[in-house]
């Protein structure tokens, strides 16, 4: 205990002696640079040396003159130190400002929700979020033409269209529905109806190009019943004459007339059909009869053969398939001509007795099926095997048929196009995959009597004759329709 209170009392005499001794050093420091060198020298030199001598005598010893220049050197280096650190304080917090910039703080959240009602009307608010989540009802604006309350709609702009100038129209009928053009915002305020440009997007890409009218228009007597070889297209007018369309130049050529054995001229009834190869184009000139003749293409003549096994008329269709001619008519009857041996063959019976329609209700795969619509006001469909000899019933058309609707067999493909006819502009499609139909991009116009589809085995259109909806008034529309998938 002794010792350490000797340490301790060592110790704080120690430290005041070198408390003291800091502190005389301080004072000394600012006396010296503060003070003038007389006064400077009288506080620091004469008490330590005890200096008696008058004030003259001390200021003028040699003494006197060293301090003299001490004290000029100590304050010239203590005002350079100052002014050095004051520059480089401010260099380097200049430096840091500018490299650093000041701190922002930021802060950021992320809030989702579906707002269903703006019945709060255009307000400059800011919603309470996330508290106010389901309660807001307000918005900032909309645009010109839009309605915001429970929901959100778009104004309807009534507008008046005339439209007397349609292409596609018989001649001598006025417009009004909407076939020259598309409008947003139309109301109906009348009776009438109305093209959708929306329409496109949940139907199909079609493209429907009107070329070149078939002469004489086509009616239900005869029925014109297309029939393709290579670039040309065959078909029967309203005048009873015969017709051959080139797909390269656009343009219709009369042909010789049809020549039968009874000497009359084709009607109801009548078909064309070639059978996929050679030089003839097969047909029947309906009317109720059995007369049947070929057509010579590299000669333009006409030459009559082997009379059908029963008469035809309304209900009839034929089709060439694999070298034979395939025809379905007499109600449900069904039958085969071979060329070589110029003869037919009863089939299997028709799985429906078909009493009206007319054209390419019969379409062939190129293989195996021939598909067959039954028209006569109802919508069966079915398919023959040619190597068995029988009929298999698939789905059912999504409508009932009436006169001369049409089929077509995309060469290569899954699908089987369809014109409906009927006195409407439907156009369907049929997978071959999935039996099962789809609507696809409607007819420019209605389609009736004389109505007939044909591919012509390559490419991707197909060739449509829309027909009159009128017997007594033969209409000579003919398009070229794009297939696009």
């Amino acid at each position: 205990n002794v010792y350490f209170a000797k340490l301790f009392a060592y110790l704080s005499i120690g430290i005041r002696y070198l408390f003291y001794g800091i502190l005389e050093f301080v004072v000394k420091f600012f006396v010296l640079i503060l003070k003038d060198p007389h006064e400077g020298y009288k506080i620091l030199t004469a008490p330590i040396e005890k200096i008696e001598a008058k004030e003259e005598e001390l200021l003028k010893s040699e003494h006197f003159e060293r301090f003299k220049r001490v004290h000029k050197k100590t304050r010239l280096a203590s005002f350079a130190t100052l002014l050095g650190s004051s520059v480089a304080v401010l260099a380097i917090s200049f430096l840091i400002s500018f490299v650093s910039p000041e701190r922002q703080d930021t802060f950021a959240a992320s809030y989702t929700w579906t707002q269903s009602d703006w019945t709060g009307g255009a307000t400059s608010n800011t919603a309470s979020d996330p508290a106010n989540r389901t309660g807001w009802t307000e918005y900032t604006s909309t645009t010109t033409g839009m309605i915001a309350t429970t929901s959100v709609s778009l104004l309807a702009t009534p507008q008046n269209f005339i439209d007397s100038t349609n292409p596609t129209r018989p001649t001598g009928t006025s417009g009004g529905d909407f076939d020259l053009g598309t409008n947003n915002n139309t109301a109906i305020t009348s009776n009438g109806s109305i093209k959708l440009a929306s329409v496109k997007t949940f139907l199909s890409p079609e493209i429907y190009t009107q070329i070149a009218d078939i002469p004489n228009g086509v009616d239900l007597s005869p029925s014109p019943h297309m029939v393709a070889v290579g670039n040309y297209l065959y078909s029967f007018a309203n005048n009873g004459g015969f017709y051959r369309y080139d797909i390269n130049t656009n343009q219709w050529q009369a042909m010789a007339t049809p020549s039968f054995t009874g000497g009359g001229s084709v009607g109801t009834g009548s078909f064309l059909a070639y059978p996929g190869s050679g030089d003839f184009i097969y047909a029947g000139r309906g009317s109720s009869s059995i007369e049947f003749s070929k057509y010579s293409i590299s000669n333009n003549t006409w030459t009559t053969l082997a009379n059908i096994p029963f008469s035809i008329s309304n209900g009839t269709s034929a089709i060439g398939a694999g070298g034979y001619i395939y025809v379905q008519g007499g109600g449900n009857k069904f039958a085969r001509y071979s060329p070589s041996s110029n003869s037919w063959s009863y089939l299997a019976n028709f799985p429906y007795n078909v009493s009206a329609g007319n054209n390419n209700r019969l379409t062939y795969d190129g293989n195996d099926y021939i598909y067959a619509i039954a028209s006569s006001y109802t919508s069966r469909f079915y398919r023959y095997s040619i190597s068995t000899n029988t009929w298999t019933t698939l789905a059912n058309l999504p409508f009932t048929l009436d006169y001369d609707a049409g089929i077509a067999y995309i060469t290569g493909t899954d699908y089987i196009y369809l014109i409906r006819a009927s006195d409407t502009s439907s156009f369907y499609r049929y997978s071959i995959s999935t039996n099962t139909w789809e609507a696809r991009e409607p007819l420019p116009n209605k389609a009736r009597y004389g109505a007939s589809i044909v591919y012509p085995g390559s490419g991707n259109y197909v060739y449509l004759l829309t027909g009159s909806t009128s017997v007594s008034t033969p209409i000579s529309r003919f398009y070229k329709v794009q297939i696009i998938d």
